[in-house]
């Protein structure tokens, strides 16, 4: 699987509609997101716990990268791939910073 580079604009868009309509908690509505698009109530907390620690930016990065191959290929378990993406990223992001893995 080959990564897909996602526009800064859609994170930039998506931030501002969040932004503009006064919502306090971006991340729990980028993980609310996530839930509906690819997952079940099930993923919500876990996935809340990954975006608070990578960020809001890097979770939505890593949504829209997983919506794009969404698009073109039929996923057997999007929930499943969605989760695996987030759980590379979080040992990469925290490997290379000498964290917990």
């Amino acid at each position: 699987m080959r990564a897909r580079a996602i526009p800064e604009e859609f994170v930039a868009a998506w931030r501002e509609r969040i932004f503009a309509n006064g919502l306090e908690d971006p991340v729990k509505v980028a993980v609310e997101e996530a839930v509906r698009d690819f997952g079940s109530a099930k993923d919500f907390t876990l996935w809340a716990w990954y975006a608070n620690r990578i960020g809001v930016n890097n979770f939505l990065e890593l949504y829209f990268e997983q919506k794009s191959i969404m698009r073109d290929c039929r996923l057997r378990n999007p929930a499943a791939a969605f989760h695996a993406r987030i759980k590379r990223f979080y040992a990469a992001y925290f490997g290379a910073k000498g964290g917990a893995r």
